[in-house]
């Protein structure tokens, strides 16, 4: 049986998580080679930079082993801004074992191109499927890039977005807080994970679990159809809704609308 798991902000290729050598990332810069081959990435970027990138690509594919698992990507997978984005972006994806699931987040939204498929969703060459909206799994796990940002007493919300912060010679938590201090929301940051895909069964049982510590989230109707939702996505039963964006802000979504 295949499994599901859940990762955001991977940020492949970014200069914020190259800690070993960020200062020597300035002075030689591939980002500035004239033209983009995966030599450079090779070659350049991994021997004189950093082994970062190796060792996100070494861990996703020790505990991603089967092609068949399903892993749903929140959005950021790449960070760098040069006109060669989208070929490096194809250079990780396919390093990856899994079925990869993409939904856009903030970096990609700002390079994306134009051209959208029949469904409306964005085509981008060699990566697919792609969307560009917020997605609902089984009616109540809302799947987003930046957090729903309300009271929310529907869905339970799967994001990334909030990372921690390197400053000072050390990290710093940035974790997104609900307005009701709900627990119905999970950080699928790479950086707040190990450095991994997470399984969606151990998120499940994380959120659960500090629902039922809360006393006015104990008896919360979203305990029991979260636990009916992971046991129909183990028999592969899954509904997939599409919203679209009525209101965001920079940091959170403010308002969506289910497209029926």
């Amino acid at each position: 049986m295949a499994k599901m798991y859940v990762i955001s902000d991977n940020h492949f290729y970014g200069k914020e998580y190259l800690r070993p050598r960020f200062k020597q990332m300035h002075k030689h810069d591939v980002f500035k080679k004239k033209e983009f081959t995966n030599k450079y990435i090779n070659e350049e970027y991994y021997n004189d930079y950093t082994i970062d990138d190796n060792e996100k690509i070494n861990n996703w594919n020790k505990e991603i082993t089967s092609s068949n698992d399903i892993v749903w990507i929140l959005g950021d997978f790449v960070k760098t801004y040069h006109a060669f984005y989208w070929d490096v972006y194809r250079y990780f994806w396919h390093k990856l074992n899994g079925k990869k699931i993409l939904i856009l987040g903030n970096h990609e939204l700002e390079l994306i191109s134009k051209d959208y498929d029949a469904a409306g969703e964005p085509q981008i060459a060699g990566i697919y499927p792609v969307f560009a909206n917020p997605l609902i799994i089984n009616n109540i796990l809302l799947l987003s890039h930046k957090p729903y940002d309300i009271i929310n007493a529907e869905y339970v919300n799967l994001h990334g977005h909030f990372h921690k912060i390197f400053n000072g010679g050390r990290f710093h938590n940035d974790n997104y807080i609900p307005q009701d201090n709900s627990p119905f929301y999970y950080n699928c940051c790479l950086d707040y994970n190990d450095n991994k895909p997470i399984l969606l069964n151990d998120v499940i049982d994380s959120i659960i679990s500090k629902a039922k510590k809360k006393r006015k989230f104990k008896n919360d109707k979203r305990i029991k159809l979260i636990k009916e939702c992971l046991l129909e996505l183990e028999k592969e039963n899954m509904t997939v809704t599409k919203t679209k964006i009525v209101n965001e802000g920079n940091r959170v979504i403010n308002k969506i609308e289910v497209i029926k």
